[in-house]
């Protein structure tokens, strides 16, 4: 990951099943927190304008470290150079964590607001489970492939997922996020399949969390239909 602050994630407003909600503490009293998730597949890097305050270089499928801000009126602009993309006026609760998603809309783009995607616990490993498929399609569209359907495995590292359970279930032609999942610190493999099945399609193994470490992997599904993965950190 850059070293702009930045959490890669992806395309649409979906979530996954079964991932957990924060459960720690909001923004501190009088201020409040916003996020910007670049879902726009055409404009490329995007920076990020509240009241002076910037965060530069947002590629498609990134978002970024949340912003502190002072609750109440707030007007967002996302910029490509010197032009606004979009531009939203935003009342934001005191206390509230908001999460805004650029997404393209024909030749254009929307700023929508989006579900609060949670916040790092300072004892747990934090990990966040992403789909940034390369030719991501539209969470509308009823063509799914069960080909592209995986289950995530989440277990201490050397564990055999034999007698687990599945953390959650990817249509990895959809880009999807997830909360933040919580774990002992430690090591973990994360472990993908078919779903249905057992038979792994891709594996990420020995990623090491330190109490309070928050980390997203991310699952690629290529156009030929194979994957990438790849661990980056969330600052």
């Amino acid at each position: 990951m850059r070293s702009t602050p930045y959490r890669r994630l992806a395309w649409t407003l979906a979530l996954l099943a079964g991932c957990s909600s924060t459960t720690d503490l909001p923004a501190p009293s009088g201020s409040a927190r916003l996020q910007l998730f670049n879902a726009a597949t055409t404009v490329g890097s995007v920076d990020l304008d509240v009241g002076g305050q910037v965060i530069h270089g947002i590629g498609y499928g990134n978002v970024t470290a949340a912003l502190q801000l002072d609750a109440g009126d707030q007007t967002v602009r996302v910029m490509a150079g010197s032009s606004a993309l979009a531009t939203r006026a935003l009342t934001l609760a005191d206390g509230s964590n908001t999460m805004l998603v650029l997404s393209q809309q024909g030749a254009g783009v929307d700023l929508t607001v989006a579900v609060d995607t949670g916040l790092a616990k300072t004892d747990q490993a934090n990990l966040r489970l992403i789909s940034a498929p390369d030719l991501p399609r539209n969470v509308i569209d009823s063509s799914a492939s069960a080909q592209s359907l995986v289950d995530v495995y989440i277990a201490p590292s050397g564990s055999s997922i034999a007698s687990l359970t599945p953390k959650a279930v990817l249509e990895t032609q959809v880009a999807t996020y997830s909360s933040f999942l919580y774990f002992p610190p430690g090591s973990l493999d994360v472990t993908y399949t078919r779903h249905g099945t057992q038979t792994v399609v891709a594996q990420v193994t020995g990623i090491a969390f330190a109490p309070g470490d928050a980390k997203a992997v991310v699952i690629e599904r290529v156009g030929d239909g194979s994957f990438r993965t790849r661990v980056e950190p969330i600052d």
